[in-house]
């Protein structure tokens, strides 16, 4: 029966005819498939569906073999390395223990009922082939064994060596990496796969190395002959003693038991393949025929797919990943990370695609699986699932490296130009720890060339290479005539022993670039609605075709229409923009954007002025008040610039008049000074205040209002002050008092600036204390030099906390001034705008 309604696509994305389906049995050679036919109007051949193709047998995916014969005929020539166990010849392994460890004699574990009959079974066949044999008399190392059931039914016997490996010194042999061992398959067009039979359990144990692999079971006490799994030492002895015995065979590697033989051609795989097994025939080393394939144009070493045409997944590998559910925990989670991150050299940009998953790892993060979380596990699937072969590495081809950063990470892209096309070798990717995550943008960029050079070193050491990258200010930091930062030049010292150029090469057209943007800081795999709307409209907006260029006025008038545009400054500076054309008319609209400043948070803050030290004590000071305090009083702080000498005078009434009493009495004591700093608070300001200072030849100079650290020896002084008051308070105690206390102490402790009190550079002597008296000689000009260093070391930290920078105005620029809020719907600045007459320092005067 023929059913309607379904829908296809050709080759070329042209609607087909379909007049219908039906379902009917496929038979192909005594094989048969249910199977769905589409019935299409039109001309051409019948095709076969890919599942329907693999059930009749007309696909075969995964090891190609030539023919059984082929394997038979190898075994068959070589029947002695495919029986038994073999041993090396002429070689026993000496495992060597620390004396200094004392011997280890543990318990039996009881073994269930049911396996005992398996376990004897097991120990008899294991003494029959000569690899375990009875212990007789005492012995001083005993580990309990560990009975482990198989699928078919069989059991294996493991000894819990881990006490026993405390006194096993290793022997360090490099076990090579798989890198290594894909790099030599270069050009390789034929593969055969050896597996040693119980490789372990092929050499031979020294004899007195046999006593600390000594196991308990219920059947008696035994120790290892040969080799044995669960020795520390043992895969590195391993590998060494298997790379000695196949050393001078050409085209083989091997990883552990595993051994690859190759060939760019049959002829020469033969060749290679009947001299490896030539050499484990002479060695009497054996081979387990069940695992060995031989004459394959693709096999599967290491969880890796290797043929001809590449490097790729195994077909198991990526449909346990496709196949994953959603993580419900944050252990699922790492265990789905683990599996993809054996894939991650197939999936570009891996650690900044899968950031979202990685900070749910994290502890004390609560679990929450939302919508970023998704976005990140299924554009992992994707993109594994659709990943293309990588190619072998040939030192002799031209090699390039192309090196991206994004907010949360680093991608590199090593590639190589073989046979007149490019060829991926490998992708990689690293998290940005919370420290490089604040580094500025080009930090991080060059720390990706870094990276990536130190990733691929094993590729890149020795021969010479181009590294792109789409930060063009690389080019010129990597250059001999660049003088950068501290950081970056010790980063330039780490890549000395390279030889690379760095070229330029633009966002659009670098491949690394958009894979380490496709997640930003918040880690969304899709653009949010508000940015494919504001996409359009910046797209729009930039685009030369556009028949019309809009002004700065058409812009203002859509900004008072989409409600998207007020990102759109920050679009334009994260890279976004389509085209050059009006860039800089619509970053000027956005910057001088009237109803935006007067909301805006302050710009960044000028770098600090430090206040030059006077020429002697008691000639600029510095005043002003604290309080009120809960008993209703203020205390008038006034300080001396030089000498860091303070008085403090507490006040009931905070006016002029009761301010100028106080200084009378504090002029009377030490007499009158060149100048006085203070804030703007009405008291200092009125017109009696200005009488007074005038009438006694002293200059007032006012600080910027809601700007403290204009002011701020005193306003330092203030919290000091606050500070013993509040102690008292807590304390019980008077704080009028303990303020006095305070005073005589600060008074006479040398002043941690210049190293001085300030009683001395005041009065010119000691003031005498309770404690004893440590006099040490200062002259002026040390005290000069001390508090110098002191005022730019704490200018450069607060600049750098602050991130301070230079405003650069100038007579005729219009300002906002910054007022107090007195509401919530209070603006940040004043509406008015004010007119720039002059600036000097950090001090603007505005009309």
């Amino acid at each position: 029966m023929i059913t309607k309604g379904w829908m296809g696509l050709s080759t070329s994305k042209q609607l087909l005819n379909v007049l219908g389906t039906f379902s009917a049995q496929a038979r192909v050679e005594g094989k048969e498939a249910e199977a769905e036919f589409v019935v299409i109007n039109g001309e051409g051949a019948a095709l076969l569906g890919r599942e329907t193709a693999i059930k009749l047998g007309v696909l075969k995916l995964g090891t190609q073999i030539c023919t059984v014969t082929c394997s038979e005929t190898i075994m068959s020539d070589y029947k002695e390395i495919f029986e038994g166990v073999g041993k090396l010849k002429d070689f026993q392994v000496k495992l060597y223990v620390n004396p200094d460890v004392p011997p280890v004699a543990q318990p039996v574990r009881c073994t269930p009922f049911s396996l005992r009959d398996k376990v004897k079974e097991k120990i008899e066949e294991l003494i029959a082939m000569d690899i375990i044999e009875p212990v007789e008399g005492p012995t001083p190392w005993v580990s309990p064994v560990v009975v482990v059931p198989k699928q078919n039914d069989e059991i294996r016997l493991c000894v819990d060596m881990r006490r026993a490996n405390e006194a096993i010194i290793r022997e360090r042999y490099t076990i090579p990496t798989v890198d290594e061992v894909l790099q030599s398959l270069n050009q390789s067009t034929m593969f055969s796969k050896l597996d040693l039979k119980w490789g372990y359990h092929q050499l031979e144990l020294h004899p007195d190395s046999r006593s600390i692999t000594t196991f308990t079971t219920h059947c008696g006490l035994y120790q290892y002959k040969r080799l044995m799994f669960g020795i520390s030492s043992a895969p590195e002895v391993y590998q060494h003693v298997i790379q000695q015995s196949l050393q001078g065979c050409e085209g083989v590697a091997n990883i552990s038991d595993d051994i690859i033989v190759h060939g760019k051609n049959t002829e020469e795989h033969d060749r290679r393949l009947q001299r490896v097994l030539e050499r484990l025939k002479e060695k009497n080393l054996t081979l387990n025929a069940e695992k060995c394939k031989f004459h394959m144009t693709q096999m599967v070493f290491m969880g890796l797919v290797l043929s001809n045409n590449g490097i790729g997944p195994t077909e198991d590998k990526v449909k346990a990943i496709i196949d994953a559910r959603e993580p419900q925990s944050a252990s699922e989670v790492r265990s789905f990370l683990g599996l993809a991150n054996y894939n991650a050299r197939f999936i570009p940009d891996f650690a900044t695609t899968a950031e979202p998953l990685r900070k749910l790892t994290k502890k004390g993060v609560r679990f929450e699986f939302g919508e970023e979380q998704k976005n990140a596990f299924n554009e992992l699937k994707r993109r594994l699932s659709n990943a293309d072969n990588l190619g072998y590495f040939d030192k002799d081809a031209k090699t390039l490296i192309i090196a991206d950063a994004s907010p949360v990470g680093l991608g590199a892209i090593l590639i190589q130009e073989q046979q007149g096309r490019k060829r991926v070798i490998s992708y990689a990717s690293k998290s940005l720890s919370a420290v490089e995550r604040r580094y500025s943008q080009t930090e991080k960029e060059a720390l990706a060339v870094v990276w990536a050079c130190e990733r691929f070193h094993v590729y890149l050491y020795g021969i010479e290479f181009t590294l792109y990258t789409d930060h063009k200010p690389l080019e010129t930091i990597y250059s001999s005539r660049s003088k950068p930062c501290a950081r970056i030049e010790r980063w330039i010292l780490r890549l000395q022993p390279y030889k690379f150029q760095v070229k330029y090469l633009p966002g659009e057209q670098n491949i690394a670039d958009p894979l380490s943007r496709l997640l930003h800081a918040n880690g969304q795999a899709e653009p949010s609605p508000a940015h494919k709307v504001l996409d359009e409209f910046v797209r729009f907006v930039a685009d030369p075709a556009t028949p019309q260029a809009m002004t700065t006025r058409e812009i203002e008038e859509a900004s008072s229409e989409e409600r998207e545009f007020v990102e759109l400054h920050q679009y334009i500076k994260d890279g976004n923009w389509k085209g050059d054309q009006h860039k800089q008319e619509a970053e000027k609209f956005c910057k001088t954007c009237y109803g935006c400043q007067l909301v805006s948070s302050p710009a960044n803050p000028e770098p600090i002025k430090s206040t030059p030290l006077p020429s002697g004590p008691w000639q600029d000071l510095a005043i002003d008040l604290l309080g009120p305090l809960p008993s209703g009083e203020s205390v008038l702080v006034i300080i001396d610039y030089f000498s860091r000498y303070y008085e403090i005078e507490v006040m009931r009434s905070t006016t002029s008049e009761k301010v100028i009493e106080c200084l009378e009495k504090i002029f009377t004591m030490h007499g009158l000074l060149q100048s006085l700093r203070g804030d703007n608070g009405p008291q200092f300001r009125s017109e009696v205040f200005e009488q007074y200072l005038e009438d006694n030849g002293i200059e007032h100079r006012k600080t910027m209002p809601l700007w403290p650290q204009a002011n701020g020896e005193v306003e330092r002084q203030n919290r000091s002050l606050l500070k013993r008051m509040k102690i008292a308070q807590a304390e019980g105690k008077e704080w009028k008092t303990e303020v006095c206390k305070y005073l005589v102490a600060y008074r006479s402790t040398p002043h941690t600036t210049i190293s001085v009190s300030p009683v001395e550079l005041l009065f010119g002597r000691e003031m005498r204390t309770t404690f004893p008296e440590l006099k040490e000689e200062s002259t002026e000009s040390e005290m000069r030099d001390r508090d110098g260093k002191m005022k730019a070391k704490t200018k450069w930290y607060a600049d750098k906390k602050r991130n301070a920078h230079e405003s650069y105005l100038a007579p005729g620029d219009q300002v906002l001034v910054k007022q107090e809020r007195k509401n919530k719907l209070s603006t940040s600045f004043a509406p008015e705008p004010y007119d720039v007459i002059t600036k000097t320092g950090n001090s603007v005067v505005i009309e």
